[in-house]
């Protein structure tokens, strides 16, 4: 489980939007870098949350009993860097940019 929410992406990059670019350029990346470490891309199954990352097969593997194999997106770090004005010339954090949320 992420240690960081929607809202605390949007308040990180509302306040790098305030600044001019070059400025924290550096220190946006680490952010970035900080939030996707922390809200990696995965598998899970979508009815009992096994991770497919992990060792423990999910019991329903076969798809079968409602089981279904879902794909957490993750932190879109493209997406911030573009909040934060490092991408085009966009001032607002783009909607789903947890890719689900917690």
């Amino acid at each position: 489980m992420s240690r960081y929410n929607k809202k605390h992406y949007e308040d990180v990059a509302h306040i790098f939007a305030q600044y001019p670019r070059g400025l924290h350029d550096g220190v946006v990346k680490d952010f970035a870098d900080l939030f996707a470490a922390d809200n990696p891309s995965s598998d899970y199954c979508g009815y009992c949350g096994t991770d497919g990352a992990t060792s423990v097969a999910c019991p329903g593997r076969s798809l079968a009993l409602g089981h279904s194999l879902v794909q957490h997106k993750g932190f879109d770090r493209e997406r911030f860097l573009t909040a934060c004005g490092l991408r085009l010339k966009e001032t607002h954090l783009p909607g789903n940019i947890l890719g689900r949320e917690y």
